[in-house]
């Protein structure tokens, strides 16, 4: 359950924008990894966590029923906000930081904003199945928070944790391989 509370995602990347009426495309603003990392994903699904703590038993089970209406609202808006940034990385643009920035874990692992920037650059398709396996488990997710279903989004956030350290494994952190997740 820990290991939930790492960081989600391990690069960051725009749609492109639609122009309305034939127009051209406006300049699109990367979205910056760290940024979406630190200030969306990682709260965002702690705040999801964080309401399904609350529901614990003093046995220390998940129920549905220790889930208020206002826990369930949270956790649909905190899944909507981890949908809608997670999607935001199928696109062509990404930055892992600001320039000059350092990058989480830079001091541990060595890595560089520039050298995930490169690793990610040399591999999008790996990069973009990470994002879609997320996004399927966003899905899944979805259809049990409907159900309201506690239990089976605690189950999930352990399947979703593995993925997420997925890649960071494959980008942020090479020489950290504790997932079983398969690569692409």
């Amino acid at each position: 359950m820990i290991r939930r509370l790492r960081p989600v995602l391990a690069a960051a990347a725009l749609l492109p924008l639609a122009a309305a009426g034939g127009a051209p495309a406006a300049a699109e603003e990367p979205v910056v990894l760290a940024r979406s990392m630190l200030e969306v994903l990682a709260p965002r699904s702690n705040d999801i966590v964080g309401v399904l703590i609350d529901s614990l038993d003093a046995e220390g089970e998940i129920h549905a029923a220790n889930v208020s209406e206002d826990g369930w609202a949270a956790i649909e808006a905190a899944l909507a906000d981890l949908q809608a940034e997670t999607a935001r990385l199928r696109g062509p643009i990404q930055v892992v930081a600001e320039p000059g920035d350092t990058i989480f874990g830079e001091e541990t692992s060595g890595l560089s904003a520039a050298d995930v920037q490169a690793m990610i650059d040399a591999d999008r398709a790996a990069f973009d199945y990470y994002v879609d396996l997320m996004l399927a488990d966003f899905a899944e997710m979805e259809a049990l928070i409907a159900a309201r279903d506690a239990a089976g989004l605690w189950a999930i956030a352990d399947v979703l944790d593995v993925k997420c350290n997925a890649c960071h494994e494959r980008f942020w952190y090479p020489d950290w391989q504790e997932s079983d997740q398969p690569a692409p």
